[in-house]
């Protein structure tokens, strides 16, 4: 996967960091290719080829923090999200380590979007 940084600067007082884990599209027109219709076999097959192409082209803003947050996000890219955006401005910390399997020790005062980036792609 492919991973795009931008930054959002808000109108108040806080500057946001969005990071964007740009997947790749393995579409070829309006189908889907082979090696996309077998990674995404059995979503397919539940929602057929139209469904995992509108999924294939969403763009998906996650904001907040927390173990949900984390498990959220795995599941979107998991699924074939063709962009998915972190937006957080805060900095990981203690507390973090133990709520976000994306995060590690070494991360410790990154901002947590910048530092999940690179688990999440």
């Amino acid at each position: 996967m492919q991973g795009c940084v931008c930054v959002c600067v808000c109108v108040c007082v806080c500057v946001c960091v969005c990071v964007c884990v740009c997947a790749r599209v393995f579409v070829m027109g309006d189908q889907l290719s082979e090696e996309r219709a077998k990674l995404y076999d059995r979503q397919i097959r539940l929602g057929g080829a139209d469904a995992q192409q509108r999924v294939a082209t969403a763009s998906v803003l996650r904001g907040g923090r927390g173990g949900l947050s984390a498990e959220v996000a795995k599941n979107l890219v998991l699924a074939g999200v063709g962009h998915f955006h972190l937006l957080d401005n805060e900095e990981v910390q203690d507390g973090d380590l133990g709520s976000s399997f994306f995060l590690r020790q070494q991360d410790l005062g990154k901002n947590r979007a910048q530092a999940s980036l690179e688990r999440v792609a």
